[in-house]
């Protein structure tokens, strides 16, 4: 009975040696994994990086020489809802306060921004916007009235609207920590960049509606729940500025 006993301890000796010595193994290679991963990745966001610094330079040079058109909400549909109900009193309501709102836009672009010419146009126009319809959007000058001699024609045109950031589905080769305990990703690969920003901003979008990204100063933050003056002057006083300041140190 001893020496089975001691056979005993011997395997399970031997066992757990085995089972070391393949963990470290394991460690190992997760190791020169992970780190030639890391060698293979940082050139990658390198080059990345230097791809969307030479788009925003672009990009700054064509906002300066182009248009800048302020999209606008109306509420139409909430318009066109009540008044299929005949409920024109709420539908007064609605064309008083966003007649106010979107005056206090205008208000803050002509008075704060000079960085490019400026046009504004209503929501419901942005489909056709985006298809070139432009004989079809109805474009709205600096007192918010309809001026047709708007041509956008062989120019360059990007989009401002107060709305939200949208999250950035870039991400980036952090790390590695091995995990053999989690079949789903054993080697403990980590990333980061691609979180969600639900926050309140003033962005700028090109003539595709995508969202332009850093280094490209493409949003300023607003307090929606402020005065209705300081909510929208402050933000676009803030974005002329940082368009004026990227522009003159873009360089070549």
């Amino acid at each position: 009975m001893e020496r089975k006993g001691t056979q005993q301890n011997l395997i399970g000796i031997t066992y757990l040696s085995s089972m070391r010595g393949l963990l470290s193994l394991c460690f190992i290679m997760f190791a020169l994994i992970s780190n030639a991963q890391e060698e293979a990745t940082f050139p990658g966001n390198a080059e990345y990086r230097r791809q969307r610094k030479t788009a925003a330079r672009k990009s700054i040079k064509e906002l300066k020489a182009g248009v800048l058109l302020v999209r606008l909400d109306f509420q139409q549909r909430k318009i066109d809802y009540f008044t299929k109900y005949e409920n024109f009193q709420e539908v007064e309501r609605i064309q008083k306060k966003q007649s106010k709102i979107n005056a206090e836009i205008a208000d803050a672009f002509n008075t704060h921004y000079n960085f490019c010419e400026v046009y504004f146009f209503r929501m419901n126009d942005s489909r056709k916007l985006l298809q070139g319809k432009y004989d079809s959007v109805l474009f709205f000058n600096s007192q918010l009235e309809p001026d047709s001699s708007v041509n956008l024609e062989d120019r360059t045109w990007f989009v401002a609207e107060f709305g939200y950031i949208e999250q950035d589905t870039s991400i980036f080769y952090s790390g590695a920590s091995p995990t053999p305990q989690n079949e789903d990703n054993p080697a403990g690969v980590t990333y980061y960049g691609g979180s969600k920003n639900n926050k309140s901003a003033l962005v700028i979008r090109n003539d595709k509606f995508d969202q332009l990204r850093d280094p490209f100063p493409y949003y300023v933050g607003f307090n929606y729940f402020g005065s209705v003056k300081k909510r929208y002057r402050l933000p676009v006083q803030k974005l002329n500025r940082h368009l004026h300041n990227y522009f003159n140190n873009s360089g070549e």
